[in-house]
């Protein structure tokens, strides 16, 4: 079994859950608030601003040119989704993009960077792959599932296309490259960061739908 598919295990109660949540299931239907959406996209946004700062910081963890290049497009790649689609749908909504992060997006994003900029390599690759993986799922599964005049169409296709799955078939790839070169106990540690990414990622979904704020 590939180390990858070892991973998979490890969230096998917590993908359902995913896809699952309420939000997932009306964006798949067409029926999501708007607003819920605008909240999530103005989220994302900025998500995926710490998110590429955190794909160029395992880039520079490389010793090869051609790991570093790849994690630089990764990083590039992100940047150019919250460009044309995040920033381009804020725009066609004449909304302006969000400036602060909610708890959740806060919360991920510094776990994300702390283990990019501290944690080893191994647990770096393994926090940025839920992102990348449990995406391409989630998009595949609403895009197969959702009728063919749903208003979100447009996001849908960039997490369900080829662009992104090539993307994620190449972290795929390098995250067993990378496992099958280190010892149990790092591994066990690659398990754990996947696990809490994988969680962060249905909380991330959730804070969305509840659109939710600072309390204080």
């Amino acid at each position: 079994m590939k180390f990858t598919a070892s991973l998979w295990e490890e969230i096998r109660d917590i993908y359902p859950k995913i896809i699952d949540h309420p939000f997932i299931q009306e964006l798949m239907k067409g029926t999501l608030d708007q607003d819920r959406f605008i909240f999530y996209v103005q989220q994302d946004s900025l998500y995926l601003r710490d998110y590429s700062k955190a794909l160029a910081l395992i880039a520079v963890k490389f010793d090869t040119s051609e790991r570093i290049s790849q994690f630089l497009k990764f990083a590039e790649y992100s940047i150019k989704v919250e460009e044309e689609r995040h920033m381009s749908y804020l725009k066609q909504q004449s909304i302006t993009p969000g400036d602060q992060k909610s708890p959740a997006c806060f919360t991920y994003t510094n776990f994300l960077l702390s283990v990019a900029a501290l944690g080893s390599i191994e647990e770096a690759i393994a926090s940025i792959l839920p992102c990348f993986w449990v995406y391409e799922k989630v998009g595949n599964y609403i895009c197969t599932n959702s009728p063919e005049n749903n208003p979100y169409h447009d996001w849908i296709n960039v997490y369900a296309g080829e662009e992104f799955k090539e993307a994620t078939d190449k972290v795929l790839e390098i995250t067993d490259e990378i496992a099958a070169q280190t010892n149990v106990y790092s591994r066990e540690n690659m398990k754990e960061m996947f696990i809490l990414s994988t969680k962060m990622e249905y909380l991330f979904w959730d804070s969305a739908y509840k659109m939710e704020q600072w309390v204080i």
